[in-house]
């Protein structure tokens, strides 16, 4: 495998973790069958996505997460979601790479048009030029560094509708660039919401969208 020396400066980073675990939130009232497919065409679309968009891809994945050998892994680490995430990009550009683009694996709206967008931003700007992918409930689907910045991991209330107002409160006087919203999957109404608004579905949501018509069909269990 090829050093970030040899590549392109610029990563792509997928943030997710075990299927089993990302299903859980997903269930609702479906099987549990039906959440770990999800999880698991979610997690594929989001690894796809990450390697068309024309730069490195390294998997910051948690212990349990299939992690395929070609891949640059980083093992998530630290006690809560913040810390997590935080760590996994300082551990990115401890990599060597000059501009990182952090991704989840709950956007079945993301394309990889929208990471390169924001790595070309990221490579226009400078020090301070910072990217983020809002989502239509509050938070961040997408987020862009060209240097480990600790004001866009301080203070931020993690996992609530109130990330985005907080990122920008906290990176206030650097130049933030905002893509288009985009609806995460958090739980089973929001999968719908957000496997029908992609625009240019890959296999991996077209195969979603048939899993969800399939299972709209058949009687939740009692």
């Amino acid at each position: 495998m090829q050093t970030p020396t040899q590549l392109a400066t610029g990563a792509v980073v997928v943030f997710g973790r075990a299927a089993q675990r990302e299903a859980r939130k997903l269930a609702g009232r479906r099987r549990d069958s039906f959440a770990r497919s999800a999880a698991v065409l979610l997690h594929r679309h989001a690894l796809a996505v990450a390697e068309d968009a024309g730069a490195d891809v390294v998997l910051a994945c948690d212990e349990g997460a299939d992690a395929p050998p070609s891949l640059r892994v980083i093992r998530q680490h630290g006690r809560g979601f913040g810390e997590r995430f935080r760590n996994a990009v300082s551990d990115a550009f401890g990599l060597g790479y000059r501009r990182v683009v952090v991704i989840g694996t709950d956007t079945p709206g993301l394309s990889a048009q929208m990471c390169r967008r924001a790595l070309e931003i990221l490579a226009a700007g400078d020090s301070r030029t910072i990217v983020v992918g809002s989502a239509a409930d509050g938070g961040n689907y997408l987020l862009g560094l060209n240097r480990f910045e600790p004001r866009a991991f301080t203070g931020i209330p993690w996992r609530t509708r109130h990330v985005l107002a907080a990122t920008r409160r906290a990176l206030h006087g650097f130049r933030l660039v905002t893509l288009p919203q985009l609806t995460d999957a958090d739980d089973e109404a929001s999968l719908v919401r957000a496997a029908n608004e992609a625009a240019s579905p890959s296999t991996c949501i077209a195969t979603l969208r048939r899993l969800l018509a399939f299972f709209a069909e058949t009687p939740s269990p009692t």
